[in-house]
């Protein structure tokens, strides 16, 4: 229905931005980490939208990046998962966090989002784990952030186990200097040093 919107960012909420499209200021729910991601007001912005439509609201939600409106998408399929839960899990974990912690079935990273307990997280595991969307997600996340997928997957995993977030174990190893060129032992021991 609407794919997109591009306008003016006019002003900036919690989980909320209002876009402003020709004579029209537009609303629109969004996760945490597009909010840390945008420009600052009056900047021209784009945002990739979905609508959901119910008996007594109209609601879009928009993302900047297409691989977090599929996430978004998928998480929708999930049962029991609706648009505000869907969005309270972006919001906790970026998709690169949420989608290691799909393929290494780390419910207990996803139950931390809020409205999410274990049993939800496990049936989004579950759910998740086979689908393209998740597969997908590495080309345009972990190897975006100019690190290999699988040497910076297996140091993402080796941090978890040693008990840090998923989500600072994702930015440790991001952080780590011409990332791409290293194995994961490598990168494990650079990242370490990011703490």
């Amino acid at each position: 229905m609407i794919s997109y919107i591009k306008g003016t960012l006019a002003a900036v909420g919690e989980s909320e931005v209002i876009v402003e499209a020709g004579a029209f200021g537009i609303a629109v729910k969004t996760s945490r980490a597009v909010i840390e991601r945008l420009p600052t007001k009056g900047a021209e912005l784009l945002l990739h939208t979905y609508l959901k439509m119910s008996e007594d609201a109209v609601s879009l939600y928009g993302f900047d990046r297409e691989a977090d409106l599929r996430l978004f998408r998928a998480l929708l399929g999930v049962s029991g998962i609706g648009p505000k839960g869907a969005l309270a899990v972006l919001s906790a974990l970026e998709p690169e966090a949420l989608k290691l912690a799909v393929l290494t079935g780390d419910a207990k990273a996803i139950a931390k989002a809020p409205g999410i307990g274990v049993r939800t997280a496990e049936r989004i595991i579950l759910e998740l784990k086979n689908q393209e969307v998740v597969q997908t997600l590495s080309a345009d996340t972990v190897s975006g952030g100019s690190v290999s997928g699988a040497a910076a997957a297996e140091a993402i995993d080796a941090l978890v186990q040693l008990g840090y977030g998923i989500g600072e174990a994702t930015r440790a190893v991001r952080a780590v200097p011409e990332a791409e060129k290293k194995d994961s032992e490598t990168l494990l021991r650079e990242a370490l040093r990011q703490f």
